[in-house]
């Protein structure tokens, strides 16, 4: 009996190790398939997503718990198909959490709640496999990395809970095809309304048709502070000077989340022109989308720009009182939002991006894409990196080795298609600012492996090889075709910065390109 129990437990191992690798190669490929991991890139490419799985059994055969016969495996998910596995030893399921939490630090990860996936194995062993996500936030901690980790472990919990796993046995990758065309995720757009569902602040709507008006001409620049009521009774016992409060007993206040009080708010934004800013008062606790445009949310003071210029007395007002949630109109049709002093939402030139200001991804990554910068110069590239994405319309520079690089620029300016100048060696601070007042001219500024720049404003010809990417734009497309003509490497700098900095690597798209026209030549024959 001993010996058919222990045959049954092999038999029961082999199969959930097989099926996890299976789960987490399909995982990996759907990830890619909907192009998750790309979009985590663009915002903050130090999360690091982690898959916990385990299994319950839900038959009589075997009288032992499955949990203290199979232990948790632990899947670190990369961003290729490479995927690292160990065992979580010696840990009671159910504690689970307490011990990741208690292990990473709660402050420095995230963890979904567990999916239940069933499964059918051999000789009628059926049960359910558990499946649980946590998020690695990495060193630096932020509210909007705390956002954006929650709704990827809300989307990844929806899309596996309850889903049934016999498709294991095969390892169907049609199947996580379908799901990735089933579940479909826009990062920034359900960032967008994680933020609106679970911030006391008004419908997104509103905000908008706000820093779209005009006032006698003029562009909305204010900033708003938000604070519940309790907190708003205690400023006003307290803080004496610096603050003028409304009269809600005579005339009504005007409320920022009414879309018939959007003339008045506006009108009532111009007293921020000095570096006053405005009280809004809020309800407590979170509330749906569709709550949101009930809730009210009164203007009921003008904080002085004195107080605010007062870095204790402003720190006080932010950190005792805790008026912790900040709107901040700069322009016409822009904002943003600050959680505790940090951009966790901006809305520009019609984007959304998180934190423009403070944008993340990793530079020093990036530069290491490209193969032939030698590691002595990787450090004035990442000065490079950082100028160019500096440039408020973006920017295209093409890397290559000297002689090609130069025999291009001689070339292409002979066709008055850009301006040669004479070596400009990019190693300092004044360099670096010729470079980005270059590189604002419409065309691509000609640099070669050792930081050298040889032309700018360069309009790239070459023959159209490739299929273009209509969601990006002119570019991005000529640079693709160039570089794969030309076998060597283009720097895409975002305008909008969503779609960060995109490495083309020429040699990789010709040799893809010659791939697949032998596959097709060889299917015609």
């Amino acid at each position: 009996m001993r010996d058919e129990k222990m045959e049954e437990k092999s038999e029961l191992e082999s199969f959930l190790k097989s099926s996890l690798y299976t789960f987490i190669s399909g995982f990996t490929s759907y990830l890619n398939e909907n192009s998750i991991n790309e979009q985590m890139d663009r915002f903050f490419s130090d999360l690091k997503l982690e898959l916990y799985i385990w299994s319950d059994r839900s038959d009589n055969k075997v009288e032992d718990s499955l949990s203290d016969q199979l232990p948790i495996k632990r899947a670190k998910i990369g961003r290729s198909t490479e995927v690292q596995v160990d065992d979580v030893k010696g840990q009671d399921p159910k504690r689970i959490k307490e011990y990741i939490r208690n292990s990473k630090g709660a402050a420095l990860y995230a963890i979904s709640p567990v999916a239940k996936v069933k499964y059918n194995a051999a000789k009628g062993i059926v049960g359910e496999v558990c499946v649980m996500w946590g998020i690695d936030l990495g060193e630096e901690k932020g509210k909007a990395k705390e956002f954006m980790a929650e709704v990827l472990l809300d989307f990844l919990y929806k899309c596996f809970d309850s889903y049934h796993l016999d498709f294991l046995e095969t390892g169907e990758a049609a199947v996580w095809k379908q799901k990735a065309e089933h579940f479909n995720l826009n990062l920034i757009n359900a960032y967008v309304m994680k933020l609106f569902s679970t911030l006391p602040i008004p419908p997104e709507g509103v905000i908008r048709e706000i820093a779209f008006r005009h006032y006698e001409k003029s562009e909305v620049c204010a900033t708003v502070y938000f604070a519940e009521k309790e907190v708003c009774q205690k400023v006003r016992g307290e803080l004496r000077k610096g603050i003028v409060w409304m009269d809600r007993t005579h005339g009504l206040a005007k409320d920022l989340g009414k879309k018939s009080d959007v003339p008045a708010v506006r009108k009532m934004l111009e007293t921020c022109k000095n570096g006053n800013a405005l009280l809004v008062q809020t309800e407590s606790g979170e509330r749906s989308r569709e709550e949101s445009t009930n809730r009210e949310y009164p203007i009921i003071a003008v904080i002085s720009n004195e107080l605010l210029k007062n870095e204790s007395l402003k720190n006080e007002l932010l950190n005792k009182y805790h008026v912790w949630l900040q709107l901040e109109f700069t322009g016409r049709g822009e904002w943003r939002l600050l959680v505790s002093g940090e951009v966790v939402l901006e809305f520009c030139e019609g984007v959304y991006t998180v934190n423009r200001q403070h944008f993340y991804y990793d530079i020093k990554q990036k530069v290491e894409e490209v193969a032939f910068i030698h590691e002595e110069n990787i450090v004035k590239f990442n000065k490079i990196f950082e100028c160019l994405d500096q440039c408020p319309h973006g920017a295209l520079m093409i890397l290559g080795d000297q002689k090609k690089i130069q025999k291009e620029v001689e070339r292409l300016t002979d066709l008055a298609k850009g301006t040669m100048i004479e070596k400009l060696e990019l190693a300092d601070k004044e360099s670096l600012s010729l470079l980005q007042g270059l590189a604002t001219i419409d065309g691509a500024v000609m640099v070669d492996y050792n930081g050298v720049c040889y032309g700018f404003g360069i309009i790239l010809d070459g023959r159209a090889r490739l299929r273009g990417d209509a969601g990006r734009g002119s570019r991005f497309n000529s640079a693709l075709n160039y570089v794969t003509s030309h076998r060597c490497y283009a720097v895409v700098f975002s305008e909008d910065k969503e779609n960060g900095i995109r490495i083309i690597d020429g040699k990789k798209e010709s040799l893809k390109l010659a791939k697949k026209r032998y596959c097709s030549d060889h299917k015609k024959g």
